[in-house]
């Protein structure tokens, strides 16, 4: 039985719905979705559109998400929740950089210069627009400062830790 598809949700909701069909799309659709989760198919679809209440279970959403690791966006569903709660996500790395502290903070030096210089570059006319943004590889460049950031701040959770 399918579910009422009169609902109307809100604009938040409606994001995270629209992170399930990006994440079911990029595990190859509803068929296999369902097949990952072991749900029905139509439940997949359901969850996915912005009219009704269905909405993954937690467990479904971790089994997708495993199942689409490199997909654009990822992890699709756990990053709208993020945004949702005005969050990013940085992927904390395996381990802490190698500790030596002025090598990573010049990678970092160099990483922020290239997203201060990308911006400024497209700030010519005093605006960034989405074309800017896709042509300067802005946000990449930002994700990858954001990876040193986070080699970082594992180092100094590792030193408070275990006094390295």
């Amino acid at each position: 039985m399918s579910a009422p598809r009169d609902l109307t949700l809100s604009p938040e909701l409606r994001r995270v719905k629209r992170s399930v069909k990006e994440l079911v799309k990029a595990v190859g659709g509803t068929a296999e979705a369902a097949e990952i989760t072991g749900s029905r198919q139509q439940r997949m679809s359901d969850c996915g559109l912005p009219n009704t209440a269905d909405f993954l279970r937690i467990d479904e959403v971790l089994a997708l998400e495993e199942e689409a690791v490199g997909s654009a966006d990822w992890p699709q569903v756990t990053r709208a929740m993020a945004r949702h709660h005005g969050c990013i996500l940085v992927r904390v790395p395996a381990q802490p950089c190698a500790g030596d502290w002025h090598r990573e903070i010049g990678r970092l030096s160099q990483h922020v210069a290239r997203v201060v210089q990308t911006l400024c570059e497209a700030l010519t006319d005093l605006k960034v627009d989405a074309d800017e943004v896709a042509r300067g590889n802005i946000r990449e460049r930002i994700a990858e400062a954001q990876q040193v950031l986070a080699g970082l701040d594992a180092l100094c959770l590792a030193v408070v830790r275990e006094g390295l």
